[in-house]
Formats: C-alpha cells, sequence, structure tokens
C-alpha cells in the first residue's frame, strides 16, 4: 500500500497542534498586552511624581533637613534633602 497524502488522523492531529498552537499564542498576546498597558501606566505615574518632587525640591525652604514624600497612583517616592 503505497498511497500518496495524509490519512484522516493524521490531518486531525495536525489540525488540534495548529488550534493549541494558535490559542496559546493568542493568550500570550493577551496577557502581554496587559503587562504593557500597566507598565505604560507606572512609568507615567512615575514621571508624574518624580515631576512632583522636583517641583517641591525648588521650593522647599532652606532649612537643615527636609522631608519630601510624594504618592501618585501606586507610585512613592520618598527623599530626605540636606542644606549641605
Amino acid at each position: 500500500m503505497n498511497k500518496k497524502g495524509f490519512t484522516l488522523v493524521e490531518v486531525l492531529i495536525a489540525a488540534a497542534v495548529f488550534i493549541v498552537t494558535v490559542t496559546c499564542f493568542g493568550q500570550m498576546l493577551k496577557v502581554s498586552s496587559n503587562y504593557v498597558r500597566i507598565t505604560r501606566k507606572f512609568s507615567r505615574d512615575l514621571y508624574l511624581a518624580r515631576s512632583r518632587m522636583e517641583e517641591l525640591w525648588r521650593v522647599s525652604p532652606s532649612s537643615e533637613m527636609v522631608s519630601i514624600q510624594v504618592e501618585v497612583g501606586k507610585v512613592r517616592l520618598n527623599s530626605l534633602r540636606s542644606k549641605y
């Protein structure tokens, strides 16, 4: 029996492997896009917190020691600034 082509079982197995692969790839794409969104928001919050801290550094009194705490979203920055 020397037949050319694939049997039905081989085609079904190949289709199953293809469907599992596409499903896994789609899930990975969904998870990675979620992480990109979270990272983008965190980066924006970090930039805003740093900008706010820079403003506070500029207008802080010239006392011996100044403690600055800024919180934007889930980002919290603390700084201790000395006059020296």
